[in-house]
Parts: C-alpha cells; structure tokens; sequence
C-alpha cells in the first residue's frame, strides 16, 4: 500500500513514477481537474499545526481558521468572504463547545478529526465553498454530540447556537447542509457496515470487511484476522483491488463504486 502514499501534492514538472510488484515503473500524472496526491506527511503536518494551536492556553479560532484555509477564499467578492470567514468562526467556536468534553481513545481532542479533515479536504481543492467546510466540520455532529454530554442548559445554548448558524445562510445552502448532514450521519438501527459488500460466494473480495473486521470482542477479532492473514490469495487481491479503486477515483472524476459512492 506504500505505492499510494505520496508526500506533497503531483508538480507538473515531475510526474510520479509507480513502481509494480513485478518491478515495471510507470509515469503517472492525473488528468486536468482531478485532485492532488497527499501522503501521511501532509496528514501528520496538518494534525501537528492543529494540535499545537489546540494546546494554547487561550485557544484562538482565527489561527485555526488560517490552518484550514490555507490563504483560500471563501468568495472572490471581497465583502463576502469576509461575511463567510466570520460565520466559519462561529462554526469553529459552537465545534469546539461541541468537543470540548471528548477525547478520542488514543488520547487526541476529538476535535481535531474535524479540522484536520477540513484542512486537507481545502488543500486537495482549487476552491472552497463554505458550505463543504461546515459539511467536514460537522459531520459527525448529529451523530456524535449528545444531550447526555452536557448540562441541561449548556445544551440548550448548543443547540440554539447551531440554529443561529443555520440562519445566517442562504436557504439553499442550509439545505444543502442539512442533507449533507444526514446522508453522513448514522442512525441506531444502522451499522458501520451498511455500505460494504456482503459475502455470497461468488467473489473472493465481497464481503471483505463485514467478514474480517465487524465489530466484535477482541478474541474473535483476532481469529477472523489471522484468518484472513491464511488467506493468501485475498490478501493479495485486497491491497491490489484498493489501489486500482484509488487511482480510478484519481484519474476519472466521474467514476463511482455501484453502493458505495454517494
């Protein structure tokens, strides 16, 4: 899998070189309009800025806003990107209110997962649009931010903050918001895995995920793991077929994976 982890965006100038299994290297270089490779350095250099400036003893949102934007506009009309800066920083101060009692297990503020994912959606896009950035912020707002965190009234405020954002945008971008919102939000009766292939014995790789790694106790896990780790031919196929997928998705910006794809 290492063949897909780039470190900075494609030059021009010098198109990558894959090197296959069987040692052939090929030139590659996406077609006009597609996005940008990134690697786990630009991961890791996003998510050290960000937790540096989470750290602070007064936490400020506009050095946070600047991470993320990364000199990008929200509006080429001077006014409005100004009006669209503003209503992102109230975003980012109801998100951090929002976060403020999570943690994720290995240890990071759960908030950092959002704007990290904002931070590189901005770098992997020739312009950014309001409305995709609250989309990342808060996509694991419905679903994550509960009443029971927070004291009656402190969620109260939560919610009516939310409301008040929602009001300084256009209808129309509210309501592509809040679609956005609930297509990425999972409800209780739904599983992680409502989007993956099942097994049905025809091939090999459906039903790879919902197989070897659905939630379960930690002694079974391990047993479907080293199962599949016995499993030759599909740990082989595995990494190939998602590498094909990746650079499909890279190369042709309307290809889309039949009940996956949004």
């Amino acid at each position: 899998m290492r063949a897909i982890a780039f470190i900075r965006p494609i030059d021009p100038s010098n198109p990558l070189t894959l090197k296959t299994p069987g040692g052939i290297r090929r030139r590659y270089m996406p077609k006009p309009g597609c996005s940008p490779f990134f690697d786990l350095t630009e991961f890791f250099k996003r998510s050290s800025v960000l937790n540096y400036n989470l750290s602070a003893a007064t936490l400020n949102r506009y050095n946070v806003m600047v991470c993320i934007l990364a000199r990008k506009r929200l509006d080429a009309d001077e006014r409005m990107d100004r009006e669209k800066k503003s209503l992102l920083m109230e975003a980012l101060g109801y998100l951090f209110s929002a976060y403020s009692h999570k943690r994720r297990r290995l240890g990071p503020m759960a908030v950092l997962h959002p704007l990290r994912a904002a931070a590189l959606m901005t770098r992997a896009q020739e312009e950014v649009s309001l409305v995709s950035l609250l989309t990342v912020l808060f996509h694991d707002i419905l679903e994550g931010v509960q009443s029971v965190d927070f004291a009656a009234q402190e969620w109260k405020d939560m919610e009516q903050r939310f409301f008040d954002l929602l009001a300084h945008l256009e209808p129309e971008e509210e309501l592509q918001l809040i679609r956005r919102l609930e297509c990425l939000t999972r409800t209780k009766s739904e599983s992680c895995y409502r989007l993956v292939t099942w097994p049905d014995g025809q091939r090999l790789l459906d039903g790879l995920f919902a197989t070897y790694f659905a939630p379960t106790g930690g002694k079974v896990l391990n047993q479907q793991l080293d199962s599949l780790y016995q499993n030759k031919p599909l740990m082989i196929q595995g990494p190939i077929a998602f590498i094909v997928i990746f650079l499909r998705f890279l190369d042709d910006p309307s290809y889309y994976v039949r009940g996956i794809s949004i």
